[in-house]
């Protein structure tokens, strides 16, 4: 059993601990409310340590946002002159329309060097590198794999598929 020195001694050590932290609480809610604690040499009623935190506050607030300013000028994305997509005007002009039909043109005539019913391989009709064109066109239903070569399928191909739907 503890004598009663050993428990009068750990009381008053704990309650030195609670008083100072009572003090500490006061203290700031004084400083909150604008209160001067005690004198110091300037005459502003902060304490040299609290001085020193307000100082040290400020510096990082301020390199904070010298910081932030510079991080967003350097990671602000670049300026575009325009919206991306098809060069400005190209609907008016038809030119984008020009090009896929040129393209779907070209895509018609090698699709009728293909037969319905004999496979043929696209070297043997002479079109260069058909890996790049008989894909899509197989996808889409135009041409079938047989054997080693392709046939063509009866789906028909319109170079304008608005003139096919009578939109045109």
């Amino acid at each position: 059993m503890a004598s009663k020195a050993h428990v009068f001694e750990s009381l008053s050590r704990l309650l030195a601990v609670h008083e100072n932290a009572a003090a500490s609480i006061r203290a700031t809610i004084a400083l909150l409310h604008g209160e001067r604690i005690h004198e110091s040499s300037n005459g502003n009623g902060l304490p040299a340590v609290a001085r020193a935190a307000v100082a040290i506050d400020e510096k990082r607030r301020e390199y904070k946002r010298e910081y932030d300013r510079k991080w967003r000028a350097a990671h602000r994305p670049p300026e575009r002159p325009g919206k991306p997509g098809p060069k400005p005007g190209a609907h008016k002009t038809g030119e984008s329309t020009a090009r896929r039909h040129q393209n779907r043109s070209h895509s018609a005539e090698a699709l009728a060097k293909f037969d319905t019913a004999k496979p043929r391989t696209a070297e043997e009709l002479g079109i260069n590198d058909p890996r790049s064109w008989v894909g899509p066109l197989v996808r889409r239903g135009y041409l079938k794999k047989k054997g080693g070569g392709y046939i063509r399928t009866a789906k028909p191909f319109h170079i304008n598929p608005r003139d096919a739907k009578g939109l045109a």
